[in-house]
């Protein structure tokens, strides 16, 4: 059995989801910087719990993008 044409709503919304979700992903990127700049003056053992956060959210993103069939540079 074929699976049925979508309708140009159902397009659109599919288009709009996509597009929230690079956004948010975005927005994620943006957010691990400031993050990163606050951990300058903090102690070691503090910055090291900063970079596992990063590291572990880049790798998510990094996931999240290989899904969709895009490479992560």
């Amino acid at each position: 059995m074929s699976e049925r044409e979508k309708l140009p709503f159902e397009k659109a919304e599919y288009n709009i989801r996509k597009f929230v979700e690079s956004v948010d992903m975005l927005q994620t990127l943006l957010q691990l910087f400031p993050v990163l700049e606050s951990a300058e003056g903090l102690p070691k053992e503090e910055k090291e719990i900063i970079h596992e956060v990063i590291d572990k959210s880049l790798i998510m993103l990094s996931k999240s993008i290989a899904r969709k069939g895009q490479k992560w540079n």
